[in-house]
């Protein structure tokens, strides 16, 4: 069914060959480690981060590889094995194959937080606190992973543009015959300025409102990436299934919110826009996506769009958050 990745890129790292992406991915999982290391420190019981990190690697990888071949179109091979030509026994073992290619950023991101969730279980520690240093330490990871992808050929990378561009080449991928936007490039970028933004705020904060803010913010700038992206990575027809993951992230927060104000009988209507803006930023996404893909409108502009409705749940949300935070202020 699947051939080893023989050609993906490889390097020597400490005498030995290795796949470059999975490089990037080995320091951007380190880099997450000793930023919950140093978050827990203080505030958490020593252990906590070895937990962590014994427990998010397996768990991480499992999910990452479980999402891919349950929503990549590519591994789809229910034909093959009802007419006998690939056993369960080769479907499985190509699943779990360890050196074959297919990964879902979400399902790695998954596999984090319910190890965070897992270890302040066993240890009993605050599970919102380390969710917060988690939040801030997945950025790093993301921002690793999602550089190593510019080693990939043809992924993470926009549809081409209309016409070549001399624009600097860190945004553009320079192909044989077209030039696309490096979509990998944005999504690191915003993956460090997610941690620069969350780090910022952390100790301004209320518990829990880190890793909320963090989903809210990075589950709305992904999805608008997904849209960018033009390698069929976990795509059925125009839909991305990463783009839905994205926006159940920042949807979650929202609800989260929007139950915390209701149980505190707080006086707003902010969780009846939320609930409205929800269905109706889904639809005006679908339109947009359908508008992209078989329309002759500019691109430009339907971006432009794209991003002025995703703002108005991330402005929702914020003003959630703050009017909880407001509200808890005045009681103490």
């Amino acid at each position: 069914m699947f051939a080893l990745a023989e050609d993906a890129p490889q390097t020597m790292f400490l005498g030995v060959r290795v796949y470059a992406w999975g490089l990037y991915c080995f320091f951007g999982a380190v880099l997450c480690l000793l930023a919950v290391m140093f978050h827990g420190r203080e505030k958490m019981k020593k252990g906590t981060a070895a937990l962590f990190g014994v427990l998010a690697l397996p768990m991480a990888l499992t999910l990452s590889r479980l999402l891919y071949c349950l929503f990549d179109a590519r591994m789809r091979v229910f034909e093959g094995l009802s007419d006998g030509s690939v056993t369960w026994g080769e479907y499985f073992a190509d699943v779990f194959g360890a050196t074959l290619g297919g990964f879902s950023m979400f399902g790695a991101l998954l596999g984090g937080v319910l190890a965070a969730l897992l270890s302040a279980r066993i240890l009993k520690e605050d599970k919102w606190a380390l969710l917060d240093a988690v939040a801030c330490a997945l950025m790093l990871f993301i921002a690793a992973e999602r550089l190593g992808e510019g080693r990939l050929e043809d992924f993470g990378v926009s549809r081409p543009l209309n016409e070549r561009t001399d624009w600097w080449g860190l945004f553009i991928t320079h192909g044989e015959y077209d030039d696309c936007i490096s979509t990998y490039m944005l999504e690191s970028l915003t993956a460090l300025a997610i941690f620069v933004l969350l780090e910022w705020r952390r100790s301004r904060l209320k518990r829990g409102d880190t890793f909320l803010t963090g989903a809210l913010v990075f589950g709305l700038s992904q999805v608008l990436m997904e849209s960018l992206r033009f390698d069929q990575h976990m795509r059925f027809s125009f839909v991305s299934m990463q783009q839905l993951f994205a926006m159940g992230c920042a949807v979650y927060a929202l609800l989260v919110w929007a139950v915390r104000i209701r149980k505190r009988k707080i006086r707003t209507r902010l969780p009846l826009f939320a609930a409205v803006a929800v269905p109706a930023v889904i639809g005006a996404i679908i339109l947009l996506e359908f508008m992209i893909d078989r329309s002759g409108i500019s691109r430009l502009l339907l971006y432009m769009a794209y991003i002025a409705v995703l703002i108005c749940p991330l402005v929702i949300g914020i003003r959630m958050r703050n009017t909880l935070a407001g509200t808890l202020s005045e009681g103490a």
